[in-house]
């Protein structure tokens, strides 16, 4: 088999010699012999195919000489694209906090008072829900008990005030505690944070205090910390404790206090230093 197929590589072999050397004096004589022509016209299928290989060799040698410039624009395409979608990442990080911050500077609370911007700089896992820590303090003109709020709602307070960062008690901490109103009824009582939980718990003064589920509460003012008309949240369920002698509601707070980054300080509010009696 391999000594049949060797003689036919050399038949092919000694038939391109002889077409390669009758083309060659072809063009010295005015007539090609017949034979000249058969062995023309027989071996000019392979030449075809001889040619497309070349061709295709060709092409192929092209194609692996540009695969190292290929990859290199590759490359440089990833790279881009990873560029392209960080600047992406960025600019809606910046679309949402320049939204954040419109929304404190157009808020006006419904009370006396100055609003100081600050941004939440410190924040523990274990304390999330109690407290936070913002970077403004007495230099900036923050006191101790200084209201600290958002323009959905009320925050916390200022519970220690430090020279360029203050400590922030937010409502849920269970040492918290703000007196409050319900906006429709007027009944007062005192909302207080809860261990593990974002809901407080108001207990109402009076047994018949007339709450339902959707109202909305805001302080009272009847502390002394906070001013009067701040909202604090919106009831979601009311029960009775204590033997049905005492009126509770679960409330959940206006603001977000899970996601905080932005906040503002009620500065010379009353019951604060310099604030208005």
């Amino acid at each position: 088999m391999r000594v049949a197929v060797a003689r036919m590589a050399v038949a092919l072999g000694v038939g391109l010699l002889v077409v390669f050397l009758a083309g060659l004096t072809a063009a010295e004589r005015e007539r090609v012999s017949a034979f000249e022509q058969a062995v023309r016209e027989g071996l000019r299928p392979a030449l075809v195919l001889a040619a497309g290989a070349v061709d295709r060799v060709k092409g192929t040698v092209a194609t692996l000489a540009s695969l190292p410039e290929i990859r290199r624009r590759q490359e440089e395409l990833e790279r881009e694209m990873a560029r392209v979608g960080e600047l992406e990442r960025r600019l809606q990080i910046l679309e949402a906090e320049n939204r954040r911050l419109r929304e404190l500077l157009g808020f006006r609370p419904p009370t006396p008072g100055r609003l100081m911007g600050a941004r939440v700089v410190g924040r523990n896992a274990d304390s999330w829900l109690s407290r936070v820590v913002i970077d403004q303090g007495t230099r900036a003109g923050i006191a101790k008990d200084a209201p600290v709020l958002t323009p959905e709602g009320l925050v916390g307070r200022v519970s220690s005030p430090g020279t360029r960062q203050s400590v922030v008690t937010l409502l849920c901490d269970p040492g918290s505690a703000v007196s409050a109103m319900v906006a429709r009824s007027r009944d007062a009582g005192v909302c207080y944070g809860r261990v593990g939980t974002d809901l407080l718990r108001m207990r109402f003064f009076s047994r018949d205090a007339r709450v339902v589920p959707g109202d909305l509460v805001v302080t009272s003012g009847l502390g002394g910390v906070f001013p009067p008309h701040l909202v604090v949240g919106t009831v979601v369920e009311t029960f009775r404790g204590d033997y049905g002698l005492v009126q509770y509601a679960t409330v959940r707070p206006a603001a977000d206090l899970k996601r905080l980054d932005e906040v503002l300080v009620l500065v010379g509010s009353p019951g604060e230093p310099g604030g208005p009696p």
